[in-house]
Formats: C-alpha cells, structure tokens, sequence
C-alpha cells in the first residue's frame, strides 16, 4: 500500500509543474478567430506545450472552429 501511494506522489509530482505552467494562448491574439489572417506567422516565436490550450475567439454565427 505504502508503494502505492509513494507511485501516485511521484507521478503527481512530476505532472504538477506542467499544469501549473500551461498557458492560453488566443489565436489571431486581440483579432481573434478570422479570415484571411496569417496563423502561421502569428504562431511563430510562440512555444506551445503539453498541457496550452488554444482559444478561439469569434463573433457566434460569423465564423466556427471543427474539430
């Protein structure tokens, strides 16, 4: 049980830091979500990890996102 336990704190503590460290990032920044915008450049320089979310942003019946 004991070993179980020590497991469980570990991984917990290995996941943590990534979690806390997770950003939102919102596509297109204060233009949000768009056409004829260039996402490519507006996602360089940015470092996306495990854990981000990205946040669409947009005018409800305007534009959409699929998944």
């Amino acid at each position: 049980m004991a070993s179980n336990m020590l497991g469980f704190f570990v991984i917990l503590a290995i996941i943590s830091p990534a979690l806390v460290s997770a950003k939102d990032f919102i596509v297109g920044d204060d233009k949000g979500w768009m056409t004829n915008f260039d996402y490519q450049t507006w996602a360089q320089g940015k470092d996306f990890r495990v854990g981000d979310r990205l946040v669409f942003q947009y005018p409800v019946g305007a534009h959409n996102v699929f998944k």
